[in-house]
């Protein structure tokens, strides 16, 4: 849906949106293989995504990754077709592991801003699609 600069606690990051429908697969799955730092998940309303307060009053979710000294960011906001946000409680995830089931709502990407992104706008992201890779040399911190 949307790919952007953007400013996430303090700090400027590439942000990924991805709009899952009702009518697509819901499974969550990891990025790469990380440890998750935290997960705080919080209960709201189901409205529709289409009213922008949605993404402050719905039910959403926030995942903190880190893989090796790179950190970032999953926030999840629920749709109005969902009546819950199931996600795992977990420590660490493999690649393209189950943790997770959105019924609808978006998925937002928070990276490090040097991410080189593989996909655009419009496209259809499937399960263990690729959607970027991580710069080797320069690490946030």
């Amino acid at each position: 849906k949307e790919i952007s600069a953007s400013n996430f606690d303090n700090n400027e990051v590439a942000k990924i949106v991805i709009k899952k429908s009702f009518f697509d697969v819901g499974t969550l799955r990891a990025v790469s293989d990380v440890k998750v730092a935290e997960i705080r998940k919080r209960h709201g309303l189901f409205l529709c995504q289409a009213m922008k307060i949605s993404e402050f009053l719905n039910e959403r979710a926030i995942i903190r990754f880190e893989k090796e000294n790179i950190k970032f960011v999953m926030k999840i906001i629920v749709g109005a077709f969902s009546r819950s946000l199931e996600i795992s409680n977990v420590t660490s995830l493999k690649a393209s592991r189950k943790f997770g089931f959105l019924g609808s709502g978006e998925v937002i990407l928070y990276l490090p801003r040097d991410t080189k992104i593989c996909v655009s706008v419009g496209e259809s992201v499937k399960a263990a699609s690729l959607l970027g890779y991580f710069e080797e040399g320069k690490r946030d911190e």
